[in-house]
């Protein structure tokens, strides 16, 4: 299901390494892992962990097939390292509480909307991720979030 839902998103790509057929523990120069806190091990990469990647942190006592076998639980961990998402700026809907209150501080009832302000904040969120400066995800959310609200500027529910 995750997978048919990511599909056409350039940010996020799925892989899987059989264990029983690749049998390997370091990947440039990163120990992987590979069956620590049990199977199967998770990693993500992005350009804020280079190649050898993180490993999945749980967030429950929920063992990891359970945790990760809810629906909303494995987009919400996807979502949060790819920096991706599916949130409608317009209307709010399929957006977390953090993009809420983003979009919150250039939109709210009481803010002073502004195109350019937004147009610089992207290029700025932009440099930081190329500079590989703060939360690769964070940065990269936000550029998407602006990028929407751009997009949707004179949208006259917005």
């Amino acid at each position: 299901m995750m997978t048919a839902k990511f599909a056409d998103d350039p940010l996020v790509s799925f892989g899987d390494v059989d264990w029983s057929e690749e049998q390997f523990s370091r990947a440039f120069g990163v120990n992987q892992n590979v069956g620590d806190g049990g199977w199967p091990t998770i990693r993500y990469f992005n350009r804020g962990t280079g190649y050898g990647g993180k490993p999945y942190k749980k967030k429950t006592d929920d063992e990891l097939c359970v945790e990760l076998g809810d629906n909303e639980n494995l987009q919400q961990y996807i979502q949060e390292k790819s920096g991706s998402s599916f949130c409608d700026v317009v209307w709010g809907t399929d957006c977390s509480d953090m993009e809420l209150k983003y979009i919150d501080t250039w939109i709210g009832h009481e803010v002073r909307r502004s195109k350019d302000a937004m147009s610089k904040e992207q290029v700025k969120f932009r440099q930081d991720l190329l500079a590989g400066r703060g939360s690769f995800a964070q940065n990269q959310q936000r550029v998407m979030v602006l990028t929407h609200l751009l997009a949707r500027f004179e949208h006259p529910e917005l």
